[in-house]
C-alpha cells in the first residue's frame, strides 16, 4: 500500500528474511561470485505466490490437482518464468492444499471472471488513517483532508451474490512456547484487517457489487481466514 496527499507520498514495503550461516573448512572461500544462492524463507514464498498468480485455471481438464500443478510448474520453467531451480524450491503440496480448498475450487469454476494482480487507487479520509495517532484536538484540522491510496489486489472473482477477495500471504508460522498456532493466525489476520478492508471497500465501489467474502490466505500455515467483519470508512 501507499498512500499520497497533495504534496507528499510514501511508499511502505514489507521485507522480511532469514539468515543463515555457513561454516566451512576451506582456508579460503571462493568469490562471492562463484557461490551458490541461498535463497531466503520470503523468497522462496514469494515463488509460491508468483505459481498462484500465473496458474492456467481456464486450461484445466479435470485432472488430479497434484498432478495438474506439477504441469503447470513445469510449463512455466519451460515459457522461462522461472528457472528449473527456482521450480525445485516452490511448496508444490502447499499449492495443492488450497487448490483442494473449497476457496480454491472456486477458482477453476469462476475463471471466467478470475482477477489478478488488480491494481487500484481509493481516496479515504485522512482522518481513518490517522486517528490511532491523533487527540481530539487535531482530529477537527483533519476533517476535509483526503489520502489518495494505491494497492493491488492479489485475486478477486465474481459470483451471482457479490465478489470475492483472496489475498495470499507467506507470514512465517513460528513454534513459539507462548503462542500457540491459533494465536498467531489471529495475529496475522489483524494485522492485514485494514488493508483488506480498503481493498473491499474499493472493489466494491469500482464494481457496483457487494463484495461478499474476504479471505486472507495464509501459505505457511495452510489456513483460508475469513474475515467475519471489515472496517468501513
Amino acid at each position: 500500500l501507499s498512500a499520497t496527499n497533495n504534496q507528499s507520498a510514501s511508499d511502505v514495503t514489507e521485507q522480511a528474511g532469514i539468515q543463515s550461516i555457513r561454516y566451512t573448512q576451506d582456508t579460503f572461500e571462493p568469490p562471492q561470485f562463484m557461490k551458490p544462492k541461498t535463497m531466503t524463507y520470503a523468497e522462496i514464498g514469494s515463488l509460491t505466490h508468483f505459481v498462484m498468480q500465473h496458474l492456467a485455471f481456464e486450461q484445466y481438464q479435470g485432472e488430479a490437482i497434484d498432478s495438474w500443478v506439477a504441469s503447470e510448474i513445469s510449463r512455466l520453467v519451460s515459457e522461462e518464468y522461472l528457472t528449473k531451480e527456482e521450480a525445485a524450491l516452490i511448496k508444490v503440496e502447499t499449492l495443492v492444499w488450497f487448490l483442494q480448498d473449497p476457496y480454491g475450487q472456486q477458482l477453476f469454476k469462476h475463471h471466467q471472471t478470475l482477477q489478478r494482480e488488480q491494481a487500484f487507487s481509493y481516496l479515504l479520509p485522512a482522518k481513518w488513517l490517522f486517528k490511532a495517532q491523533l487527540n481530539e484536538e487535531t482530529m477537527p484540522q483533519l476533517a476535509d483532508d483526503q489520502l489518495l491510496v494505491h494497492g493491488i489486489i492479489d485475486t478477486f472473482y465474481e459470483t451471482d451474490d457479490g465478489l470475492v477477495i483472496l489475498d495470499y500471504k507467506t507470514d512465517r508460522y513460528r513454534q513459539y512456547g507462548n503462542v500457540s498456532r491459533s494465536e498467531q493466525i489471529e495475529l496475522i489476520a489483524d494485522k492485514y484487517k485494514f488493508q483488506l478492508s480498503l481493498y473491499a471497500q474499493a472493489l466494491s465501489q469500482a464494481k457496483a457489487k457487494p463484495v461478499r467474502d474476504v479471505c486472507v490466505v495464509l501459505l505457511d500455515f495452510n489456513v483460508v481466514y475469513r474475515y467475519d467483519e471489515l472496517y468501513t470508512f
